[in-house]
């Protein structure tokens, strides 16, 4: 009856009133509540740790690395920042590798032909050369002579024997060498041959001298006896001026006032000195004049005035060389300053000195 009377006078209360007390009513429900705290969901971080599930993935891996105990103990000490960097490194080192490779091998084939290109004008001009010195280079020559005679160049002089002799030697020589030989003069005294080989061509003149014995001359043109006699005047004409300067000719003294008397000297199995082969006569020492005030002064007008051509074609032991000319004679004058350099040395060469 009581809940009738108190719902009863509850109707009663106006509408809005009702609504009011309604959501009073309803709100202090509520907030005597208890609300359930979130503090127990903080635990759930606890088994989502990533760490224990990569460990097992990085290991293998890793095993054949580990080949000293050591190595395990740093890894598993920290295994969180190891296996970002693992991860990110292969595919970047990938990358690279292909781009470039393809690239460096296209220029060095480029360059390679040009190098091939460069030794082919070097060989071209051997074969050129060589001909030329094989082809005589094998040329005979009669046993006991000597090279150098009255200033001929590529003479040779065997004392003591006949024209004839001489002259069958060297055809029977040359003929067995796969030389040409051919016969274009026999006058009295003078024998000319026309040898040819591998297409190169020369001429072997043979003289007689009674007071000498045989010489012969090979050469591009062949000579005469004129030739020979103009040979030995000019030979004569220029021991005069030589002869004519004030000096010195003994090898002792000479060899003292030279820096490499070696040059000139060679000592045999006996220890005797003899000139090297080449120089013609004794050397000569003129102390008071140098090379060139030599030359200038005294020698080069000398030698214009007998009618030879002087021209200056290299350098030996320190001194200029001239090649002295008359004809088809040829000596080679050379003029070595002293060892004081107030001084020269003249040297008289058949053939030009190496060096």
């Amino acid at each position: 009856m009581l809940q009738l009377q108190s719902w009863s006078r509850f109707l009663r209360v106006p509408a809005p009133a009702r609504l009011l007390l309604l959501s009073l009513g309803f709100h202090g429900i509520l907030l005597s509540l208890p609300i359930p705290s979130p503090e127990p969901k903080l635990p759930d971080p606890g088994p989502e740790t990533v760490g224990v599930r990569e460990l097992p993935r990085e290991q293998p891996p890793e095993q054949p690395k580990v080949v000293q105990p050591r190595n395990t103990a740093s890894i598993s000490s920290k295994p969180q920042a190891s296996p970002p960097r693992l991860l990110a490194s292969p595919p970047q080192s990938v990358l690279p590798i292909p781009a470039p490779s393809p690239q460096p091998p296209t220029p060095t084939v480029k360059a390679s032909p040009k190098a091939t290109i460069s030794p082919a004008p070097s060989v071209t001009p051997s074969p050129s050369t060589s001909v030329p010195v094989s082809a005589f280079a094998d040329f005979p020559h009669v046993s006991g002579v000597q090279s150098g005679c009255e200033g001929l160049g590529n003479c040779w002089q065997a004392e003591g024997m006949r024209l004839t002799s001489v002259s069958r030697n060297l055809q029977e020589s040359l003929e067995a060498q796969r030389y040409e030989v051919q016969l274009v003069n026999d006058d009295a005294g003078i024998r000319v041959y026309e040898l040819s080989k591998r297409g190169e061509k020369r001429y072997l003149s043979l003289f007689s001298t009674p007071e000498r014995g045989t010489l012969y001359v090979l050469a591009a043109q062949p000579l005469t006896s004129e030739n020979l006699q103009q040979a030995m005047q000019a030979k004569t004409k220029l021991s005069t001026i030589l002869n004519d300067l004030t000096s010195v000719e003994q090898p002792q003294v000479i060899r003292e006032n030279l820096s490499r008397p070696e040059l000139f000297w060679a000592t045999n199995s006996t220890q005797t000195l003899n000139l090297n082969p080449g120089i013609t006569g004794d050397l000569l020492l003129v102390s008071a004049s140098t090379p060139k005030r030599l030359f200038d002064e005294t020698l080069a007008p000398s030698l214009q005035a007998q009618g030879f051509s002087v021209s200056e074609i290299k350098n030996y032991a320190n001194g200029p060389v001239y090649e002295v000319k008359q004809g088809v004679f040829t000596r080679y004058l050379n003029l070595v300053p002293t060892r004081n350099g107030q001084g020269t040395v003249v040297v008289l060469w058949s053939n030009l000195p190496n060096g």
